[in-house]
């Protein structure tokens, strides 16, 4: 058995994160059991401090008999006072929404600078984005989000969706029911002679 420990003072009341990955085994804070699910090799953020500035802070990483192996181990501490600024920034440059339909929305963007739009929409080939009535080239962001890049300045968007394949599937359709009337009336025509 063997201990691990981290002493660090926060300089400011922002949220502080311990990011790591590997194994190991029970951990306290300032001398508190930390309970935590159990890390394996993917990198997880554990919140460690929060409104602490200036008051010392102990971490200690109880290791077992059987050994431990980590990939990472680093603190980070989060800028609220820029992420708050950020956010507010990403709000003013929000859609705001003039049509809306299941299929197809559209509104109006002041965009402050180059930039990339990440939406909440689940990334599909069917949906189809204009900027400024110009269509414009859409991406996965995330693995999974609609995105797309736009310009700085004012800009009208609008967002359409049409099902993938559902022109030719509807034309695959058509000319399927077109053989079978054409069959049924050779056959009839057959069984008429």
């Amino acid at each position: 058995v063997g201990t691990i420990s981290l002493i660090f003072t926060p300089e400011t009341d922002d949220p502080i994160y311990l990011e790591m990955a590997g194994t190991m085994g029970e951990m306290t804070l300032n001398g508190e059991p930390y309970d935590f699910y159990p890390v394996q090799s993917k990198p997880v953020l554990l919140s460690v401090a929060k409104n602490q500035k200036g008051q010392p802070q102990t971490l200690r990483i109880t290791v077992k008999d059987d050994g431990f192996e980590f990939s990472k181990l680093n603190l980070f501490s989060l800028n609220t006072s820029l992420l708050n600024e950020r956010l507010e920034q990403t709000k003013a440059q929000e859609l705001k929404l003039e049509t809306f339909s299941a299929t197809h929305f559209a509104g109006t963007m002041d965009v402050f600078e180059d930039s990339t739009v990440l939406t909440t929409i689940p990334y599909s080939t069917g949906w189809k984005v204009w900027v400024d009535g110009q269509e414009v080239e859409t991406y996965k962001i995330l693995d999974s989000l609609l995105g797309f890049t736009i310009s700085k300045g004012t800009h009208r968007i609008e967002y359409r969706y049409t099902t993938p394949f559902l022109l030719e599937g509807s034309l695959v359709s058509i000319a399927s029911l077109l053989l079978l009337i054409f069959i049924l009336y050779r056959r009839k025509k057959t069984d008429a002679s």
